[in-house]
């Protein structure tokens, strides 16, 4: 029962495209409580920024196999003998400096590192999204037995009070045949009691569909603590198990369920992994470059010429004798900050191979790991076709039994409510005591009791097989 409940829900999956904007009703539809549940539920909430997460992933691997481009800017203070970085001369006074620059990277060849990433991560997007699909089934599950609780609960609510209302009736024609003197007062003494366990019953009933209430609401994050639901039409099955092979429900399981296709992709994702690992063993092209540039408020600069006569005193005959040279002496002065940057303006361009070739087994260890955890994936995997093929023979026979004990339900019913209306008959005639028809009542009531819990039990194993044969598509 336990299991036919967590899987009958996936099937109220199937409506969902068409349950927006049903929940602003008054009257809740099982449809619109789920549709709720999704839309306000944390965990779904949290499933679904793991997708973004995924997709963030992809954009990322998808990225690194473009150019980077990064700059550089930084200034800087020198006291004391250093080097000029404009000059490359030692100086001995304090100047400042200011150095800009661009770099960039591209990896030409890493052993499809780059594409297995890319793959991987589309991959692990999918089992995110397969996740998430799984995180609403279980608050499906959740809205549809608290909804179910309630549908139940009423219907249980309804049969306590016609029963009551029937007791009531009897009380009222037993008081006027006491008036009459046709029966005595200590008649009535059974149907007090019986009156006041049917009204005790009503009230527990009603608490239960309180209650009911009050957990549908809260599953749905209401501020309002009670809920009204109604079903759009009566429960009934399509499917009959006896005529489904437990081959066709393996069959058309497999090739729909979710769980399955989350556990296949996780071993994709995992086999990609082994890919990646092996191209830490192989040798990394990268074609780099940069562009740079630097200021020094020390530089200078030559802004002209002038002309300065140099006496100097040469012996002529053995006579000192003074003569005068012309010489240029150039003109100094700070060098504009601009002028600088363009006249410091350097490039280069660089090719780099990176070959492994001892990293302490790193690479090796690293392919070990990757291949534990693809084993891993697949024995998950095995795992979860041996858990479904279990659940598929449970289902399937579960469901035969609740045909048979719905269909021998109803038989009882009939027969019991012949009973009760045979007794019915009698007691009006007086040839049947109160006890009796209390009895009668009483086994009329728990017929319909067990009517109910078996039309449930049958919808929802009949409801499960029907997912299993066609997903939520």
């Amino acid at each position: 029962m336990t299991k036919l409940i967590h899987l009958f829900v996936i099937c109220v999956m199937l409506l969902l495209p068409n349950a927006t904007g049903l929940y602003s009703q008054s009257s809740w539809t099982l449809e619109s409580c789920v549709q709720r549940a999704m839309e306000q539920s944390l965990s779904v909430q949290s499933s679904t920024l793991a997708e973004q997460n995924s997709m963030l992933s992809i954009e990322q691997a998808r990225l690194a196999r473009y150019p980077s481009l990064n700059g550089n800017f930084n200034v800087a203070a020198n006291f004391g003998r250093t080097i000029d970085p404009t000059t490359n001369d030692f100086i001995n006074k304090g100047f400042y400096s200011n150095n800009l620059g661009l770099s960039s990277g591209v990896i030409l060849y890493n052993a499809r590192r780059l594409q297995n990433n890319i793959k991987q991560a589309e991959k692990s997007l999918m089992a995110a999204k397969a996740n998430t699909e799984s995180v609403k089934y279980d608050i499906a599950l959740r809205v549809a037995n608290q909804y179910l609780a309630i549908l139940f609960a009423e219907e249980n609510l309804n049969i306590a009070s016609e029963q009551l209302r029937l007791i009531q009736s009897q009380k009222d024609n037993l008081d006027r045949l006491i008036s009459a003197g046709v029966r005595a007062k200590n008649d009535r003494f059974e149907l007090d009691a019986q009156l006041a366990q049917r009204s005790q019953t009503v009230l527990e009933n009603t608490n239960s569909l309180q209650l009911a209430k009050l957990g549908l609401a809260q599953l749905l994050r209401l501020k309002e603590l009670t809920i009204e639901v109604s079903a759009e039409e009566e429960l009934g099955a399509i499917l009959d198990p006896d005529n489904l092979t437990l081959e066709a429900l393996i069959e058309g399981t497999f090739a729909n369920h979710p769980a399955l296709k989350s556990a296949q992709l996780n071993i994709e994702v995992a086999e990609i992994g082994e890919d990646i690992a092996r191209s830490a063993l192989y040798p990394t092209v990268s074609l780099g470059g940069n562009l740079g540039t630097a200021y020094s408020n020390s530089a200078v600069t030559v802004s002209g010429f002038e002309t300065q006569f140099i006496d100097q005193t040469v012996v002529i005959n053995n006579l000192p004798t003074t003569i005068q040279f012309a010489q240029e002496v150039p003109i100094f002065e700070d060098s504009p900050y601009f002028n600088q940057l363009n006249d410091n303006l350097s490039l280069g361009l660089g090719l780099g191979v990176s070959v492994p070739i001892w990293n302490n087994c790193n690479g090796r260890i690293g392919i070990e790991r990757a291949k534990l955890n693809t084993l891993n994936q697949d024995i998950a995997y095995q795992q979860t076709v041996e858990s479904i093929t279990l659940d598929l023979q449970n289902v399937l026979f579960d469901a035969r039994n609740a045909k048979q004990s719905y269909l021998a339900s109803q038989t009882s019913l009939k027969a019991q409510q012949a009973a009760f209306d045979n007794s019915d008959k009698r007691y009006q005639a007086g040839a049947l005591g109160n006890l009796e028809w209390i009895t009668a009542q009483n086994l009329l009531q728990q017929a319909e009791v067990n009517t109910i819990i078996a039309k449930y039990n049958h919808y929802f194993a009949v409801t499960v097989l029907e997912y299993y044969l066609n997903g939520v598509n």
